[in-house]
């Protein structure tokens, strides 16, 4: 799939203008490099092996990439708390630019993934508390997830001011 939409903001607007555009489907976070390797095999990979570079700073004792599952954000577990509990988490998860380059892919999901997510809950019980999950707001995907499954796909260039 072809970038859908191409952005130019500065660290203070992803906010306000990223974030929304994330708010209603499901999404995945990657650089460019590793959208190119997505877009030429046909699937976002889940990293068990380690293959691929990690995006966040806790990704190496990631609870889904452990469990062989593709890492992805969804706003919807949020709705449950409240706007506090939502800062809180939000601020806790780099999911606007996580590797604080100049660059950043956001791939949109189609809706009928979310039937597919597994849920973080199944964190509480597998009795490793190195593992880190994003409660509520990181869910996991079996094993790789098809590009045919991608809504939109936003790149964001992160402008210094």
């Amino acid at each position: 799939m072809e970038i859908s939409e191409e952005l130019f903001l500065n660290d203070n607007q992803l906010i306000t203008k990223l974030e929304p555009k994330l708010k209603s489907l499901p999404f995945h976070v990657t650089t460019p490099e590793n959208y190119e390797k997505i877009i030429a095999s046909g699937f976002i990979q889940n990293n068990q092996k380690e293959l691929f570079p990690f995006q966040f700073g806790q990704s190496r004792n990631s609870y889904f990439k452990n469990m062989g599952c593709v890492s992805i954000c969804d706003f919807k577990g949020l709705e449950s708390l409240t706007e506090n509990e939502r800062s809180l988490y939000k601020s806790k998860y780099p999911y606007l630019n996580p590797t604080k380059s100049n660059q950043v892919i956001h791939i949109l999901l189609k809706e009928s993934v979310r039937q597919n997510l597994i849920s973080w809950k199944g964190w509480k019980t597998c009795n490793d508390v190195t593992q880190s999950i994003v409660a509520h707001f990181e869910f996991g995907f079996p094993e790789r997830l098809p590009t045919d499954l991608f809504q939109k796909v936003i790149k964001t260039n992160i402008v210094k001011t």
